[in-house]
């Protein structure tokens, strides 16, 4: 997970029932090795990826979710050895956002190929959120290298399902390349942004 988009779209939070008092998750894991992969009288596992060597075996981690409060729990079960091991900052997670030329921009991963340190793109929505959401973004920021090496950055603003830019998941109508600074990149979205209600 490197995009800013997959960093923060898409994701789901767990509900607790109505009412709980106390809402927390305990979250564990469990890997079990070896289990027997039943075929039922068909034939056995004939995987044809190279990489795989469990045959009619397999090992097969699950995720246990639990709330002690109101009794919700959650499990997912998954064939795999081990868990990845990360840091909220190599996945976003739980970053603030930048505010930049009264905008907020939520960074991708620091490190992605070789773009070099610190984020390659930002999303960014107009006010601070707890949780970002399509609806709450109004443009794209992305950093690549010019032609001399430096950084430029690439901008898109005009949020729209059927714009010419952009991504299956989020569309633009209008984009800007070749600009010297994220700030820049900032106010090009900020100038092509109508203020929202309530707004000065």
């Amino acid at each position: 997970m490197t995009s800013a988009q997959d960093a923060y779209l898409g994701w789901t939070e767990l509900e607790h029932a109505d009412g709980c008092g106390k809402p927390s998750w305990v979250v564990d894991s469990r890997t079990e090795y070896h289990l027997y992969r039943p075929h039922h009288g068909g034939p056995g596992h004939r995987c044809p990826a190279e990489e795989c060597e469990h045959g009619g075996r397999h090992s097969e981690t699950t995720i246990r979710v639990v709330c002690r409060s109101c009794g919700t729990a959650r499990l997912l079960v998954s064939e795999a050895e081990q868990l990845t091991r990360s840091t909220a900052r190599d996945l976003v997670s739980g970053q603030p956002p930048r505010e930049v030329a009264g905008l907020y921009l939520w960074p991708s991963s620091p490190v992605f190929y070789n773009r070099g340190p610190g984020p390659y793109e930002f999303l960014v929505s107009r006010t601070r959120v707890e949780r970002l959401r399509e609806e709450d973004v109004i443009g794209w920021i992305g950093r690549r290298h010019g032609p001399r090496g430096g950084d430029l950055y690439d901008a898109v603003a005009g949020p729209h399902p059927c714009g010419p830019y952009g991504s299956e998941r989020l569309r633009w109508t209008r984009v800007e390349t070749d600009l010297r600074s994220v700030a820049a990149a900032a106010e090009w979205i900020a100038a092509r942004t109508p203020a929202a209600d309530g707004d000065a």
